[in-house]
């Protein structure tokens, strides 16, 4: 009962402070042509949201879609499992009163499992994977292990519905290693550690043979930003998704290298392996994907047979990056400093697309701008981690909510493609300022470690009462601002500002800071902007040309994936070539900014087909559109191992590549993609897969997989199809498409 009775308390101490006048005056936290952050309350423009008390907020903005229409919010939930914050800012008060209140209302009716939000029932793999790193593993590492044992299937991590029927279009999943060593560093539990592990290596393994390419860089869409034409170019289509390599989905695989190779050696496990893979793909993370130019990483490659970068940097990768220690301090520094950061927050990434509504594109995110503010921290950027704050407590405070989008233009909720209350990622965001920023507090297996980040104008006094870690419970003070500690004590004596794990207990931890450390870094504040549109590009016989585009100063033309020329209006290019030319262009506005590319534009002489009916047992019918006389079925069982033989005119690099169908669902969810492992020339290579392409039930929407390049001898080559334990989607039973042929162009 700590809560209601110092909320009682409160109450009437307040009485008497409206006589006697309060002795914490009003300061100012942050300020900005955008909005201002007090202690007590929040101004935008004709909006002002006040903290009546520090359980009491009320705000004059009226969000379209919420469950709070009053514009008052009060606690009324019991939160008494959790610690009891104090500071002399009431409004950062009563805002971490109201986000635990908010995942308290999250649960379950058997208040085992959290649900993703408001609006989304059930647990989501990466939503309360990041919410769990954030927060949820020391302050319920109960019911995060729940979470995390509900995303599991087969001994393996489940990924959520994505874009073309779910994993391997979608490879993010394992931000449950993530979790899952966050909560044992918090627990130090064993079996949790052994149990983890399996299901963490058994996973990873499947994304071994199917999720990586010839490279070292893993394959799939970027993590979280999975609604395809929120962050990708219209023309991609799923095949062209799972075929590019993301920023945030390789910084998760790099970071769940790193936590196999810590496992292993604690359960005294063999660990050269990861550690092998760990160091390639952190190698060409930074090599192929970092740019000195831009001083930040690029979002994603795409392209389909000779992929060129995105120079868009986006938010969470470069914040997971720095995080996971992916990269050196010195870029760290510089993708805080670099970064476009919006008056409003930090966006998914930048610019936005144009034409395409708030949603991943033109959005802030809570979630992610809660990782931009850990990274901010640890690279000791005082003036992002400011701006990212005060960034978060803004929107929660004027829309009584945890919402979980924001429009990056305006900074509020209403115009959002889909918007929820309480979403659980943006409550574990708003308590990770708490305990992770202002307290400082860091888990480590063998203890915890605390390193406060106090911006200067959050110069105070933060407590936290009753937090309960392991056999230990502490009361935790921290006085003064910036982020190197003066003076730290455990009960009372002096200590290093590392508490051991093996705590039994009451404790008091009292920290004081230095003011300063901080370094003199700013951050690229910018106002939002839109790209332009990606240019129409075609060929006419063996000329490429394309549409002006209204406002380009000038257009860059790639020549298989590379930039080739430089033209200020658009201009015919002929191309002659005995092998595959991949042509495409983009538009530069003013100010420097590039639109997407075009859509890839082939160019190559006659292809060699092999009729998928002509090595098939059965045929199939059910569709219509197919070349040849016919195409097959291919199931777990029906057509489950397929040779394609064909005679190469001369040796040399070639492209091979599938014309499927998949009407098993819709482009942007369910999971049933298809996957078939192959052979070439009896070596094992990879995967082909056949995502869902159309609408459900449509399987005349024919597609091409994705292409692999190989060495083709002169004469017979031959292709073995075929289906494995390791090509078992998400959804297990339905694994299905329809083949029409086999494509084979000269690549050299």
């Amino acid at each position: 009962m700590k809560h209601a009775l110092k909320i009682g308390a409160l109450a009437l101490l307040g009485l008497a402070l409206a006589n006697c006048g309060d002795k914490h005056e009003p300061r100012t936290l942050y300020e900005s042509p955008a909005f201002t952050l007090m202690t007590d309350k929040v101004s935008e423009g004709e909006w002002t949201a006040t903290a009546l008390s520090d359980h009491e907020l009320q705000s004059s903005y009226r969000v379209e879609d919420t469950e709070n229409t009053s514009g008052r919010w009060a606690l009324s939930a019991n939160i008494d499992r959790y610690p009891d914050f104090q500071t002399d800012a009431p409004l950062l008060v009563a805002l971490h009163k109201l986000s635990l209140e908010e995942l308290e209302k999250l649960r379950t009716p058997d208040g085992k499992l959290l649900n993703t939000g408001a609006k989304w029932a059930g647990v989501w793999t990466r939503d309360v994977s990041y919410s769990i790193v954030l927060a949820l593993a020391y302050l319920d590492p109960q019911t995060a292990m729940d979470c995390l044992r509900q995303k599991v299937k087969n001994g393996k991590i489940i990924q959520d519905t994505g874009t073309g029927g779910s994993w391997p279009i979608s490879t993010d999943r394992m931000t449950w290693a993530l979790a899952a060593w966050e909560i044992y560093r918090v627990t130090a539990d064993t079996q949790w550690l052994k149990e983890s592990f399996e299901i963490i290596a058994a996973s990873a393994k499947a994304d071994t043979y199917i999720a990586f390419g010839e490279g070292t860089l893993a394959l799939g869409e970027s993590s979280f930003l999975d609604w395809r034409e929120q962050s990708y170019p219209r023309w991609m289509d799923p095949v062209d998704i799972y075929a590019s390599e993301a920023l945030g989905t390789n910084a998760v695989h790099a970071a769940t290298y790193e936590i196999l190779i810590r496992m292993s050696e604690r359960l005294g496990l063999p660990a050269e392996a990861y550690a092998e893979r760990r160091e390639r793909l952190v190698a060409q993370l930074n090599g192929r994907l970092w740019s000195d130019s831009l001083g930040y990483f690029q979002q994603f490659t795409y392209g389909r047979h000779y992929p060129a970068l995105s120079p868009r940097p986006e938010a969470l990768g470069e914040a997971l990056c720095v995080l996971y220690d992916l990269t050196d301090s010195e870029r760290g520094r510089s993708i805080l400093r670099q970064f476009p950061v919006t008056p409003y927050g930090t966006p998914c990434f930048y610019p936005q697309i144009p034409d395409i509504p708030p949603y991943h594109n033109d959005a802030i995110w809570p979630f992610v701008q809660g990782f931009w503010n850990l990274a901010a921290a640890k690279v000791g950027n005082q003036d992002a981690l400011l701006h990212g704050m005060a960034s978060l407590y803004r929107a929660a405070a004027l829309f009584l909510t945890n919402k979980e989008n924001l429009v990056a233009s305006t900074g509020h909720p209403d115009g959002t493609e889909l918007n929820s209350d309480r979403q659980l990622w943006s409550v574990a965001a708003n308590l990770a300022m708490t305990y992770r920023v202002l307290l400082g507090m860091a888990f480590e297996p063998e203890g915890i470690r605390f390193a406060p980040s106090v911006p200067e104008p959050f110069a105070g006094t933060y407590t936290a009462e009753g937090f309960r870690y392991r056999q230990a419970t502490l009361d935790i003070t921290v006085e003064g601002w910036g982020n190197q500690i003066e003076r730290f004590e455990l009960d009372g004596e002096p200590a290093d500002a590392f508490l051991p794990g093996d705590l039994q207990g009451n404790h008091t931890v009292h920290i004081i800071l230095k003011a300063n450390g901080f370094t003199a870094d700013k951050q690229n504040l910018v106002e939002n902007h839109f790209s332009l549109p990606a240019p129409e590009a075609v060929a006419k016989e063996d000329v490429f040309v394309w549409k002006p585009v209204e406002w380009a100063e000038r257009y860059i033309v790639f020549r298989d994936g590379k930039a080739w020329a430089s033209v200020a209006e658009p201009t015919e290019f002929k191309v002659e070539s005995p092998a595959l030319v991949v042509m495409q262009v983009l538009a530069v506005d003013k100010l420097g900014w590039q639109s997407f590319l075009s859509e890839p534009v082939l160019f190559h002489p006659e292809a060699l087909f092999v009729e998928a009916e002509t090595v098939g047992t059965a045929k199939a019918d059910g569709a219509t559109g197919f070349s040849g006389s016919g195409f097959i079925e291919t199931t777990q069982e029906l057509n489950n191992e397929l040779t394609f033989s064909f005679e190469a005119p001369a040796e040399g690099e070639y492209w091979l590549d599938f014309r499927f169908s998949n009407g098993n669902g819709p482009l942007n969810t369910e999971n049933k993609c298809a996957i078939r492992s192959y052979k070439f020339n009896g070596e094992y290579r990879g995967a082909f897969v056949f995502p869902q392409l159309g609408e459900p039930g449509d399987w005349s929407h024919w597609g091409y997989s994705n292409p692999i390049r190989v060495e083709v001898r002169k004469g017979q080559n031959e292709l073995v199809l075929y289906y494995e334990a390791m090509d078992e989607n998400m959804n297990g039973a339905e694994n299905r498409a329809f083949l029409d042929h086999l494509r084979v162009i000269p690549a050299r």
